[in-house]
This record gives C-alpha cells, structure tokens and sequence, in this order.
C-alpha cells in the first residue's frame, strides 16, 4: 500500500509522547549507556538440533556529544550481531537530544566476511528524507518527501503498549522507519498478554506489517517490561527467538 507524505506526517504527528518522557531518557542515558545483550535459538527441534547456537546481538543506547556530527548532543542506538554461515549484522541510529529531536542518521548493513550483501543509509537532504538502499546487487534511491521524523516517533509505540492502560486486544497503528529497509513503515501492534508483579508490568506486544520486497506479511513479537526494556524478540518468519541474558553467557556458550 502506497501512502502520501500528508498520510504519513499526519499519523506522526498523532503518534508521540511528551518532552519530559524524551528529557527523562536523555537524562538516564547521558554518558551512561545502556547495554542489553541478546542469544538467539531457532523455535524448532530440528533448526535446533542443526544449529544450536544461531548468534548473538548486542544494542547500545547512549546519549552523548558526538564528534560524527559536529559535537552535536545526540542520543543513539548502535546494535552489532553475529549470525550463522559467517553474517554479521550492524546498524546506527542518530537523533538529536535536543528539541525537536529530529532523526540525523540510520545506516544498517548485513555482510559477510567477504562483501556486503544488503545495506540502506536513511538521512535528510533539504529537509527531504531520503534512503540509500542497496539489495538484491540492486542500488536504489527513494525520496520519502518532506516527513519530520523524531525520537518522540519512534519511541511512541514502546510507551504506547508498555502504558498500564493497555487490555489485551488493545491495538493501534504506528508509522515507524524500518532500519532494515530504510523507510516508514506501518505497523499495527497488538497486545496479546501481559502479567502485573510489584508495580512492574510484563506485556507481550504482537506486531503485524508487511514485507515491502514481496508483499507476504511480516509477524514478530515483543516481550517488555515496564521500564520499556526488551526481554524478548521472536521473529515468526524465522521461527527464531532471542531473549536477554549477559555477554558472559554467550561468549561461554560460545567457547563451550
């Protein structure tokens, strides 16, 4: 489904959250960064018992001054992973930490130990969002328009299904840049359980989209605390899982 750039910044606009949720973040994050490593296991005893071990991710979040973007205050997130038959997994993702908090940069990229084999570089060029994307040995360039797109947006769906509002049901559509393919993308998010313990709450959020390369859809779900950290992944496609543990645990798990 194609969508027009008034679609888009209209959803963005209804999609945020406050300055002082965005300042507490910053706050919690500045020269402090926040580290959450993740092991990987396929949902099947056959992927299993083929490969028991299919990787690791790690994702740091920091707000910091960065000498990329001219000692510019920023908060990012920076992710590495490590796969099966030698692929390696890297993306960036930069807004600024001042207001309005405006997305400067997302870069992500899967390679080999020989070559890249899939990237996209998403930035701003006249105040026009546009996304390098190279896949396929194909290098395309698409122009998303004159969309504002900020921390506030991309975090609106976490406080929105972390919110102690949420029932089970509850669903709502975002649009949110897809790091992978470097473009908006939307994205219902449903919640489908959670657990209240001690003032914290555990929600297990099911998001839908649809693969924009051959239009089959994409399914994955979430499981978050109420401090908006991310417990677990699982991709359905897939059919694997990734939980959080500690890099002591996977690089032990590796040795052995």
């Amino acid at each position: 489904m194609t969508y027009t750039d008034t679609t888009i910044q209209t959803s963005l606009l209804e999609n945020t959250i406050s300055d002082e949720e965005i300042n507490k973040i910053i706050r919690d994050t500045t020269d402090q960064p926040d580290v959450s490593w993740y092991s990987f296991k396929f949902c099947t005893p056959e992927l299993n018992e083929e490969c028991p071990n299919p990787g690791y991710m790690v994702i740091k979040q920091e707000t910091t001054l960065s000498k990329k973007f001219d000692n510019q205050l920023i908060h990012f997130y920076e992710c590495y992973g490590e796969f099966t038959e030698d692929t390696y997994l890297n993306y960036n993702l930069y807004f600024e930490a001042t207001y309005p908090y405006s997305l400067i940069r997302s870069t992500y990229c899967i390679k080999t130990k020989k070559k890249i084999t899939e990237s996209a570089d998403v930035y701003y060029n006249n105040q026009e969002l546009v996304s390098n994307i190279f896949k396929n040995k194909n290098n395309t360039t698409i122009n998303q328009g004159n969309i504002i797109y900020s921390l506030k947006n991309h975090l609106a769906s976490d406080f929105w299904s972390n919110s102690f509002e949420r029932k089970i049901n509850d669903n709502k559509q975002f649009f949110k840049l897809d790091i992978e393919t470097g473009l908006l993308t939307e994205e219902t998010h449903e919640i489908i359980d959670f657990e209240d313990n001690n003032k914290d709450r555990l929600t297990r959020t099911k998001v839908y989209s649809i693969d924009i390369n051959d239009g089959e859809p994409l399914v994955e779900e979430f499981l978050t605390n109420s401090k908006y950290e991310l417990l677990e992944i699982y991709e359905k496609n897939y059919l694997i899982t990734g939980k959080l543990t500690t890099k002591e645990k996977i690089f032990s798990k590796n040795i052995n």
